[in-house]
């Protein structure tokens, strides 16, 4: 019996111009464990509510535990966007989220992931603040874009892979990488969507993410971990490690050079992901064969022989133009 997982977004569904975010207004030193930074929260919201600090302008998105709205600081009319985290229902790792992007990744040097701003604590629900992200999201971008050519695809995929490490080098597993947790920081210029820059993608929601102590280390994980077509075949027996998101980004390679996902939805999908076997139509054929051999070997259900994310980084398909095509035995 598989896990259930979160359903993926519809097709048709509103634009969610979701979230990001920079420091804790409010950092102590040292690292922060999630029970102090609730408690510490709780003691900032006795002096300090979210609504004495920002005004609520429009809701954004809603998630399996809580919703999303677009907030503007009072002080300095700054746009914001607000996590609200419903205590009571949202799992453990929802409360993490904040504590592991906080802890793990310095707000000076990567622009890679989400960036918390600040957090409040009002009886039983969490107000994590972030940047406004301007941009969509990559599944919104997808949906318009349709297939991408070889060229475009390798752009995206190489800023992807460069989020991933980021997270891999910080002893982070993300655990739930798919286009809607891939956000532009910017709008497009003169609103074309070829004109999206890649380095600005930006990997958030941090919800099901887990610390690893090391690349082999694999944990348990809770049955609903991730989002069903994109986690990995371990995922589906309650298992999980760095390499996981490897998979995760196979199948968003796929799907940016096939337009379309590599796997069905439901019981079948999750069959076929065990399997490692994907959809190999006209359109798959029709791709060069190093992006091919690049997808394949990611797509593999054994996560020792993965391609971590060194590797994939180094694979010829994502090297220049000019270099011939090296197929990874």
């Amino acid at each position: 019996m598989f896990a259930p997982l979160k359903a993926p977004t519809k097709l048709l569904r509103k634009n969610m111009r979701t979230n990001t975010a920079y420091n804790y207004a409010r950092r102590s030193e040292g690292v922060i464990e999630s029970e102090i930074l609730v408690d510490h929260s709780r003691e900032i919201s006795r002096t300090l509510s979210v609504e004495s600090l920002y005004s609520r302008r429009n809701f954004l998105a809603a998630g399996s535990f809580g919703e999303i709205h677009r907030v503007v600081r009072k002080a300095d009319n700054h746009h914001m966007a607000m996590k609200v985290l419903n205590l009571k229902e949202a799992h453990d790792n929802e409360h993490q989220m904040p504590v592991i992007v906080h802890n793990h990744f310095s707000p000076s040097k990567c622009d890679t992931v989400i960036k918390v701003d600040q957090m409040f604590v009002e009886r039983n629900q969490m107000f994590i603040i972030f940047d406004f992200m301007k941009g969509m999201d990559m599944l919104d971008y997808l949906l318009e874009i349709g297939q991408c050519t070889e060229d475009l695809s390798v752009r995206l995929i190489r800023r992807i892979l460069k989020c991933v490490s980021d997270c891999h080098v910080a002893g982070v597993a993300h655990l739930d990488i798919k286009p809607d947790n891939l956000m532009f920081r910017e709008e497009a210029e003169d609103g074309k969507l070829e004109n999206f820059n890649p380095d600005g993608l930006t990997l958030v929601d941090f919800g099901s993410a887990r610390l690893l102590s090391s690349e082999e280390e694999h944990l348990g994980v809770d049955q609903g971990t991730g989002t069903v077509g994109y986690v990995a075949p371990e995922i589906l027996t309650d298992r999980g490690s760095i390499a996981s998101d490897m998979w995760s980004v196979g199948v968003v390679s796929y799907m940016i050079m096939m337009g379309k996902m590599p796997f069905p939805i439901g019981q079948k999908g999750a069959e076929m992901t065990m399997k490692g076997k994907f959809k190999q139509d006209d359109k798959w054929h029709a791709l060069s064969p190093c992006a091919k051999d690049f997808v394949s070997n990611l797509l593999v259900v054994d996560p020792s022989e993965r391609l971590n994310v060194d590797e994939a980084l180094e694979h010829s398909f994502l090297q220049d133009a000019t270099s011939s095509c090296v197929v990874v035995e």
